[in-house]
């Protein structure tokens, strides 16, 4: 009954100091390494709606503070899968001289999100199902050509996530995020050759208030996820006519402090670098496949991991 008893209060002990380490996903899901190479050219074919798939997995055994050291669990073992469907819309009306309008719908689907804390959950834990909707539009402008191919291309868009997504405050990692967040982003790729390309895209992102935050915050009733960067990057380099492969990446940055109860809560800014090798395949001229890999460092108020990202394009 003694050793019964200690081990219960060892137990408590443990589960109450990682909670004071601990803090829930904030930041909305966006695009960390979903997009690569050549991001800054239109949509091939000349058709007026567009289908991308994403498979997502994602495993980390790392959860980090704000020094980017581990935090005092037992177990950290995170894994994600998420499968992402993209409309794309470009209407004729929208095609102009210079360029033409797009249009974006966007719905994630967490099929599996599991966090081990090792406390049995009682610090962190996680739930799948469906995910914020995105909404947005843009211009895409059209390619700068030269002698040999396109130069220069880019993109502007202004994307926003609605909270649709399933959410509760019991849940450190969720699908959605309770909040509206607003999403922009510009995008380029550049031609340094006809065969080597470089691309980024570079987003902002911006979140409405919470007025569900998670419970670890202590019976607050607010939070509000700190203003971020995130900035994905390629190179490219062309093997034959139809195969690329190169290195891609993402760093994300939050640059303000977590809110809760309207007080700036410090330590809580969330950074990553993810970076890792790619491939894209143009199947056919309606189909195009990428497969990118990603090694997460530089982690901090975040888990650190891997990540694969399988992509399919298609023209309907």
């Amino acid at each position: 009954m003694v050793l019964k008893y200690w081990a219960a209060s060892l137990f408590c002990i443990s589960s109450v100091l990682a909670m004071q380490q601990a803090k829930a996903a904030d930041q909305p899901n966006s695009n960390m390494g979903n997009t690569s190479f050549y991001d800054g050219l239109p949509v091939p074919g000349s058709g007026e709606w567009h289908y991308v798939g994403y498979q997502i997995i994602y495993s980390a055994d790392k959860i980090t503070d704000a020094d980017g050291k581990s935090l005092k669990l037992p177990n950290q073992d995170t894994r994600i899968n998420s499968m992402i469907n993209q409309l794309i819309y470009t209407p004729e009306w929208g095609r102009f001289s210079d360029g033409h309008l797009v249009f974006d719908f966007l719905l994630p689907i967490f099929e599996t999100a599991r966090i081990d804390d090792g406390l049995q959950n009682k610090v962190l834990k996680a739930q799948a199902g469906i995910g914020d909707v995105m909404l947005g539009g843009g211009y895409q402008f059209k390619p700068i050509m030269g002698e040999n191919g396109p130069l220069f291309s880019q993109r502007i868009e202004l994307d926003f996530l609605f909270p649709l997504g399933s959410y509760s405050p019991k849940y450190a990692f969720n699908p959605g995020s309770n909040t509206v967040t607003f999403n922009p982003y510009y995008a380029f790729t550049a031609f340094v050759t006809p065969s080597l390309s470089i691309s980024a895209r570079l987003s902002y992102l911006w979140n409405a208030q919470n007025n569900r935050p998670w419970v670890g915050y202590q019976d607050a009733k607010s939070s509000q996820a700190g203003q971020a960067y995130n900035i994905n990057f390629a190179i490219g380099y062309t093997l034959t006519p139809t195969v690329t492969v190169g290195l891609n990446g993402y760093f994300f940055k939050q640059f303000t402090d977590l809110k809760v109860d309207h007080a700036r809560l410090p330590g809580q800014k969330e950074q990553v670098l993810g970076v890792g090798p790619g491939m894209m395949v143009s199947i056919n001229e309606n189909n195009f496949f990428w497969i990118n890999y990603y090694q997460e460092t530089l982690a901090e108020n975040r888990s650190k991991g891997s990540k694969l990202v399988i992509r399919l394009d298609h023209e309907f």
